[in-house]
């Protein structure tokens, strides 16, 4: 990921902030609480293709995402949620 990639989540549960999500590391990102409201944004600063999204569970604890879904958009205001074929994408963990 870019250097000048920027994070920011909805919540954080510390010391496991959006700063720290970056995949393979020894930290990761941990969302404060467990509802649907809860999100991660990565800006990755100008257009960009995205061709694979990867997760992993926390290293230190029994945490992890099951399910997510995709959004994009140029204005951190203004969203819209990744469809193929019409129908909004979610992925569910194996």
């Amino acid at each position: 990921m870019a250097a000048n990639t920027s994070f920011s989540a909805s919540s954080s549960r510390y010391p496991l902030t959006a700063q720290e999500s970056i995949l393979s590391g020894n930290k990761s990102w941990c969302a404060e609480f467990d509802d649907n409201m809860q999100y991660l944004e990565i800006d990755l600063k100008r257009n960009s293709f995205v061709t694979e999204i990867k997760t992993q569970g926390a290293v230190d604890e029994e945490a992890w995402v099951a399910t997510y879904t995709v959004s994009l958009g140029h204005s951190a205001d203004i969203w819209k949620q990744y469809k193929e074929n019409g129908s909004i994408k979610v992925k569910r963990s194996a």
